[in-house]
């Protein structure tokens, strides 16, 4: 947690929001308190699928109707998906100089590696777990051989 005085734009709030799974988190990177207006649409209440580009927008438009300024950084996958964003929330002007700037992109790139990263993790654990349960029901058929430096096969 970041304390407001160091803070990039104090007193601003920065929230992180991305997808997980099926799911959209939340999570504030800095400083100590959010403003309240995001206690009215956060978690989204909806049993269907939220897209990411669609609470951001109702997250922006709810801060903006009470009178907040904010400042968005969107963050896409290699492929170009809408996989987060970084959010600045401020009852005043946010006015992000070069410097913040440039720490900012490097924030959303170590953003975007974390999150890729979890979902490669992600998808290797479910075809490890698929490649189990195949191996499971059909024993003899999968079966695993080791060829040593050496040439032995084990």
């Amino acid at each position: 947690m970041v304390s407001s005085t160091s803070c990039l734009v104090a007193p601003a709030c920065s929230l992180l929001l991305w997808r997980e799974g099926e799911a959209l988190r939340c999570s504030q990177i800095a400083p100590t308190s959010a403003p309240p207006a995001i206690a009215a649409i956060w978690p989204p209440r909806t049993e269907e699928p939220t897209r990411l580009d669609e609470v951001l927008e109702k997250l922006l438009q709810t801060y903006k109707d009470a009178g907040h300024m904010t400042a968005r950084r969107l963050i896409h996958s290699q492929s170009g998906e809408l996989v987060a964003a970084i959010v600045f929330v401020s009852p005043r002007p946010l006015q992000l100089g070069p410097a913040e700037q440039y720490v900012l992109a490097t924030v959303a790139l170590l953003a975007r590696s974390a999150i890729e990263g979890e979902r490669r993790r992600v998808e290797l654990q479910s075809a490890t777990d698929r490649l189990a349960a195949i191996a499971k029901t059909i024993p003899g058929v999968i079966y695993q051989r080791i060829v040593k430096p050496d040439g032995t096969i084990r």
